[in-house]
C-alpha cells in the first residue's frame, strides 16, 4: 500500500451565522488553505481494487477586485497533484484474472474555480493527467511494499497502457438547514449534485449530507469526491484559538457512463469486466479543528461496481488541511 495523500473534498463555503470571515489571519482578509489527504484501504485492513488515492492541493483567494453582484461572493483558484492505483484481488499473481480489477494508476494535475456564496459552493474543475505506467503508480506501490515489508506486487507490468487524460466536472453543495440546540452544539445538512466529462471518468451523482458537533465550523463535510470533482476549496473559517470537534456523514448515488480504470483504455482493448452504470456509497467521520488546522479521518462504502466483484468495498480516508 502506499501511504501517500488524496484529495479530500473539503470544500469550504462561508455559511451565513455559521463561521466568522474565511481568512488565514482573523482579521478579515482572505487567506489560503493547504490540504494534503490520502484514501487507502490499508484502513480497512484490506490491498484490493481502488487501494489508494493521493493528494495535494493549494486554494488562494481569486485576484482582482471584486466585480458588480460580488458583494456576497467571493471567487477561489485552487491547484492540485493526484496520484491514484487500482489493483486486482489478489497482487501476489501476476496480472489480473480474467474478471478481477485490472491495474490501473493515475497521476494528474487539476486546477478548480470555485464561487462561494453565503450557503452555497460551485466549482468547475479541469484535469489534465496520465493513466498506465507513466503514472508512476506501480513503482510507488511496489517501492513502499519492499521498503515496508508487505507482500510483494507481481502484476503493474500488465496495467492499463499510457493514455493522456482530459476532463472537466461541474459540482454544486448546498447548505439547506441549520440547528443550534445551544453550548456550542450545532448541526447542518446540506445536498450536493454534478456530473464529469472526460475520457477517463464520465458520469453524474447527486447525494446529501449531515454534520454535528461542538464549535461547528462553515462550510461542509470534508467528505470523498468522485474523480475530477470538487478540486480543494475555500478555508472553513478564519483562524483562532477555539477547538471544533463533529462528525459527519453522507450518501450519494452515481451514474457512470465510462470508467478507465474498469473499461480499459479508451483506444485499445478494453476489459472483460462488466460494469454496473449505477452505483451507491456512504461515508462517515469525524474531524478535530482548532483555528485554522483541522485534521479528519473516516470511511467510505460503495456498492459493487462490476458483476464479477465479490462485494462492495471499503477503504478509509485520512486528511489535514492548514488556513494561511
Amino acid at each position: 500500500m502506499l501511504a501517500a495523500w488524496t484529495a479530500i473534498g473539503a470544500a469550504g463555503a462561508q455559511a451565513a451565522g455559521l463561521s466568522q470571515d474565511a481568512s488565514g489571519d482573523g482579521k478579515g482578509k482572505p487567506g489560503g488553505v493547504f490540504r494534503l489527504g490520502n484514501d487507502n484501504d490499508l484502513f480497512a485492513r484490506t490491498d484490493r481494487r481502488y487501494t489508494n488515492g493521493s493528494k495535494l492541493d493549494w486554494t488562494w483567494p481569486k485576484p482582482g477586485r471584486p466585480g458588480a453582484g460580488d458583494a456576497l461572493r467571493r471567487r477561489w483558484i485552487s491547484v492540485s497533484l493526484q496520484q491514484l492505483m487500482n489493483t486486482p484481488e489478489d497482487v501476489r499473481r501476476s496480472g489480473a484474472p480474467e474478471g478481477e480489477q485490472p491495474y490501473a494508476g493515475y497521476l494528474g494535475f487539476g486546477l478548480a474555480l470555485h464561487s462561494v456564496g453565503p450557503r452555497t459552493l460551485d466549482t468547475v474543475a479541469f484535469d489534465l493527467g496520465i493513466i498506465g505506467p507513466a503514472s508512476l503508480a506501480g513503482a510507488t506501490q511496489e517501492a513502499f511494499h519492499r521498503l515496508f515489508g508487505f507482500k510483494p506486487i507481481r502484476g503493474w507490468d500488465l496495467q492499463l497502457g499510457n493514455e493522456p487524460v482530459l476532463g472537466v466536472s461541474l459540482d454544486h453543495r448546498e447548505k439547506l438547514r441549520v440547528a443550534a440546540p445551544g453550548r456550542g452544539l450545532r448541526a447542518d445538512a446540506g445536498i450536493r449534485a454534478g456530473a464529469a466529462l472526460g475520457n477517463a471518468f464520465t458520469a453524474g451523482w447527486a447525494g446529501g449530507e449531515v454534520r454535528a458537533g461542538w464549535n461547528l465550523p462553515g462550510g461542509f463535510a470534508p467528505i470523498a469526491v468522485p474523480f475530477g470533482a470538487g478540486r480543494g476549496g475555500p478555508p472553513d473559517e478564519a483562524g483562532g484559538a477555539r477547538w471544533s470537534v463533529y462528525g459527519y456523514g453522507a450518501a450519494a448515488a452515481q451514474i457512470v457512463l465510462r470508467d478507465a480504470f474498469l473499461d480499459g483504455n479508451l483506444f485499445g482493448a478494453g476489459t472483460s469486466l462488466d460494469r454496473y452504470p449505477c452505483r451507491a456509497r456512504i461515508e462517515a467521520g469525524f474531524a478535530v479543528r482548532r483555528g485554522g488546522s483541522e485534521l479528519s479521518f473516516g470511511y467510505v462504502a460503495h456498492s459493487r461496481r462490476y458483476a464479477t466483484e465479490p462485494r462492495g468495498h471499503v477503504y478509509g480516508l485520512a486528511g489535514l488541511s492548514h488556513n494561511f
